[in-house]
């Protein structure tokens, strides 16, 4: 029974204090996998949006170098005024790490069926929503 305790106490110690070798912690490797955790989570939360005003073709270009992504981002575009017989409709025509530009056009269901779009989208605004992606 003491044999059994004794060796249930040994077993439940240290490795140290059993004799056993404990390799030394690599702190550089330690250090550096925990900066990239820090910076994967920065980057995660990293959220700009900004108000464009379309052109009179539809076109419009948000710059958003100094919000600092590693990489492209996730865009997505929120039309400020919602007309539901005629709504926006945009896609992104080029998007980089610095900026997107956007082109938006107005269509209906029906308009869509037929690729017939109308509708003035001169003036109108909308929203842009970048996301860094991880």
């Amino acid at each position: 029974m003491r044999l059994l305790a004794s060796l249930t106490l040994a077993l439940a110690a240290p490795a140290e204090a059993q004799g056993l070798y404990v390799p030394p912690p690599d702190t550089v490797t330690m250090q550096s996998q925990m900066a990239l955790m820090q910076a994967q989570l920065a980057q995660q939360a990293m959220v700009a949006q900004k108000d464009v005003v379309l052109d009179a073709s539809g076109n419009a270009t948000w710059d958003y170098s100094a919000v600092g992504f590693t990489k492209a981002p996730a865009v997505v575009h929120l039309v400020q005024a919602m007309d539901t017989a005629n709504p926006i409709t945009c896609n992104y025509t080029a998007r980089s790490q610095t900026s997107v530009t956007i082109h938006c056009w107005r269509t209906s269901l029906l308009g869509l069926l037929t690729n017939l779009y109308s509708g003035s989208v001169a003036g109108a605004t909308v929203t842009l929503v970048a996301r860094a992606v991880p």
